[in-house]
Parts: structure tokens; C-alpha cells; sequence
């Protein structure tokens, strides 16, 4: 059984994955149950409390059909980007601190940070890391990133970046048509050869490293796979 042998920490292979993903649509509160066993056996009953806060939300350019920040979205706030100021961003990273959040990720619409865009979170990240009362680990999503930017970023004092694949390649221009899918994994695989700049050790949880998630494209040959 998976789950049994999951609790073994034996690693799980592609067949493993793929039945499991079909567990998923079948029997999801047996996939549940078994992910709140090898949960509690690796953390026992506890978890780790993240916060988020936008540094920019909506005008996007891209049209990934599930993003409600494209302005391609029937959303109507996703027409024009709206900005949430450096001080409002070290508010919430103090609300995140009081309620035990041990991170906060800043998270940005587009493709790519503008330099503008860039330099804002670059100065939220300064404020919040030079508050002695707002200890909190800070992570980012906010597209592609140059190296230059990956450098300011780490040296800011950003701890995570996450940058999501979203899905396997044979299924992404069913999804995204304005750009590849060898362009959203240029960044990721950029991040993860600096690991200088963008993989630092923290003396509470260990490495941070780019990390990903996948929406599944339900068919079973191509789930996963980069």
C-alpha cells in the first residue's frame, strides 16, 4: 500500500503518482486520510503558519485562464494594476508576526517585475527585516527575475522565492497561450543554480529553496512530467 509504505519514507515513483492523483478524483478523503497520517508522523500534530500579502494585484498582460490577475480575466479589478504601499506591507507583516506566522510571501501580478516593481519590495523587505519586532521569515513570488534582481532580492534579505510551473508542458498551451512553457521554467531552473542569492540557510527551518506546485491536466500520461 502507498500509504503504508509512505509512512516508511519510502520514496514513490511515477506509477505511485499517477495513482494517487487518480485517488485524488475518486476517493479524495482517503488520499486525505493518509496525507494526515504521514503528516503527523513527520510533524507530529502541528503546523506551520504562512501569511501572504499582494505588492501588486491585477493588469497583467499574460492569460493564464485561472489567474484572476490577467486582464484577459472577467474579473473587473484585474483591468488595472492596483499597488499596496511599502508601509501597508510592513502592517500586515507585523499582523502576520502577532498571530504567529513564522513567513510572509509578497506576491506580485506579471510576468516580470518592472524595476519600479522591484525596488518596492526591495524597500518593503529592508523595513520589515530592520523592525527588531517583526521577526518573520520573507518570501516572494513575482515572475521571471533577472540575476541582478535575484541578487537585490537576497541581499534585502529574502529568504524563499516561489515560482510555479503550473502544469506539465504537453498540457500548458491548453492553459497559457502568451507564453511557453520552457519560458515559465527558464526562471525556476535560474533561481536554482544561485544558490548564493537565492537559497539561504535559516538557523529555525534549514535551506530555503524555489520550490513549485502542478495543476493536474487529468490525463494520466503527461501528469508531471517536466
Amino acid at each position: 500500500m502507498i500509504g503504508s509504505r509512505a509512512l516508511e519514507n519510502e520514496r514513490l515513483d511515477r506509477p505511485d503518482a499517477l495513482f494517487l492523483s487518480e485517488l485524488a478524483r475518486d476517493d479524495p478523503w482517503e488520499l486525505m486520510h493518509w496525507a494526515y497520517r504521514v503528516r503527523v508522523k513527520n510533524f507530529a500534530n502541528t503546523v506551520r503558519l504562512c501569511s501572504i500579502v499582494p505588492g501588486k494585484l491585477g493588469g497583467c498582460p499574460e492569460d493564464c485562464k485561472w489567474c484572476a490577475q490577467s486582464i484577459h480575466s472577467s474579473a473587473p479589478e484585474a483591468k488595472r494594476p492596483q499597488r499596496t504601499t511599502i508601509d501597508e506591507i510592513h502592517r500586515t507583516a507585523k499582523s502576520a508576526h502577532a498571530n504567529h506566522a513564522a513567513s510572509m510571501g509578497i506576491v506580485n501580478s506579471g510576468y516580470r517585475p518592472t524595476q519600479h516593481d522591484l525596488d518596492e519590495v526591495v524597500g518593503a523587505i529592508r523595513k520589515i527585516t530592520s523592525d527588531n519586532n517583526c521577526e518573520i521569515e520573507l518570501c516572494a513570488s513575482l515572475g521571471e527575475l533577472t540575476d541582478e534582481q535575484a541578487r537585490q532580492l537576497a541581499q534585502a534579505g529574502l529568504t524563499r522565492y516561489h515560482h510555479n510551473l503550473e502544469t506539465s508542458r504537453a498540457f500548458f498551451r491548453e492553459v497559457v497561450t502568451t507564453h511557453g512553457y520552457e519560458q515559465r521554467r527558464a526562471p525556476w531552473v535560474s533561481l536554482r543554480a544561485q544558490p548564493v542569492t537565492m537559497s539561504r540557510t535559516s538557523s529555525k527551518t534549514g535551506p530555503h529553496r524555489p520550490c513549485s506546485r502542478g495543476i493536474d491536466d487529468s490525463r494520466p500520461p503527461p501528469l508531471g512530467r517536466t
